[in-house]
């Protein structure tokens, strides 16, 4: 796989919800070309999403079947905090947001999908206002912060 194929499909995979990478994930690696679906678990992985209990998106049972805390039974929403313009922004945010364990992604804003930036810094909702705390120290070198 071509390095700026690659690059694309990492990027597009971090722009899926949770199911939708879930689902993907049970259709098995015979569904994708070569590398994709290694690029696939490998994204399943940095989320700490279980890729051997993946199943098909239309097999999940309804909403209001489903067990466990309301907060894990609805697909997180991400919120765009910023628009990160420059590798060195987006691996600053990147390791702070991991270190403070808020779940985030990248979703690419170009309207070419092999250039990787500018991409917008989506958060969990739900963490927003933990994002801002962790980042509100962060200088971005060529980023717009949205807060």
């Amino acid at each position: 796989m071509e390095p700026s194929e690659r690059q694309k499909l990492q990027n597009q995979y971090r722009s899926f919800t949770d199911a939708q990478i879930l689902s993907m994930l049970a259709d098995g690696p015979g569904a994708y070309v070569e590398g994709a679906y290694a690029l696939l678990a490998e994204e399943g992985r940095r989320r700490g999403l279980e890729v051997g209990s993946a199943q098909p998106l239309e097999t999940l049972p309804p909403q209001d079947a489903r067990q466990g805390p309301e907060e894990f039974q609805n697909p997180a929403a991400y919120v765009q905090i910023a628009i990160i313009n420059s590798e060195t922004d987006r691996k600053s945010t990147e390791a702070i947001l991991e270190s403070a364990g808020i779940d985030f992604n990248f979703a690419g804003l170009h309207m070419n999908p092999e250039v990787g930036l500018p991409a917008g810094l989506m958060v969990e909702e739900a963490r927003v206002e933990d994002a801002i705390r962790v980042l509100k120290d962060f200088k971005p070198s060529a980023s717009i912060i949205l807060w």
